[in-house]
């Protein structure tokens, strides 16, 4: 691999992020996407840019992770990518909750959790669920916060069982 390879570009990117230098794990998740861009993968590039929002978001910049977005939202769609689909969805939707757009915000967190339905995805639904929760709270709909809490809860406990059945399975 080359310095130039996007799959390299994306790791040191991923290294980044993990140390929590957001601005430069952007900037580096953006040029993997234009690398992947220019090798026509267009299913990583969005993945990139999809990244990048999530790194500027974190570094505060809730305009600039909703820009990134910009163009790639039917990419995993079409790809018929569920799993990043929704992942892209929810990542959306935390963006449009920290701008305050709370009604558009719940809006696709209920997207992504049909999605994640479809995949039986635990972890990610719970992440999503307890997001769903807090932005109904502070919209006022108490029974639709009481719900997706409790969603989140049982999404919760699935994913416990389901990762003690994988890692300690029964001695049949």
């Amino acid at each position: 691999m080359t310095e130039n390879d996007p799959k390299s570009i994306a790791e040191s990117a991923t290294r980044l992020y993990e140390q929590g230098d957001f601005e430069q794990s952007a900037r580096l998740f953006a040029e993997a996407a234009l690398a992947y861009e220019q090798a026509q993968n267009l299913l990583d590039a969005a993945e990139m840019r999809n990244n990048q929002s999530v790194a500027l978001l974190k570094r505060g910049d809730a305009q600039a992770a909703l820009d990134a977005l910009q163009g790639i939202g039917d990419v995993f769609a079409q790809a018929n990518d569920v799993y990043r689909q929704a992942f892209f969805i929810g990542n959306e939707a935390a963006i449009l909750d920290s701008l305050g757009r709370l009604e558009e915000a719940e809006q696709r967190y209920r997207d992504s959790e049909k999605l994640l339905d479809a995949v039986a995805e635990y972890q990610l639904r719970a992440t999503i669920n307890k997001s769903l929760a807090w932005v109904c709270l502070r919209r006022f709909k108490l029974l639709d916060a009481l719900r997706a809490y409790g969603a989140y809860l049982k999404h919760t406990i699935a994913f416990m069982y389901f990762r003690t059945r994988v890692w300690f399975p029964s001695r049949k």
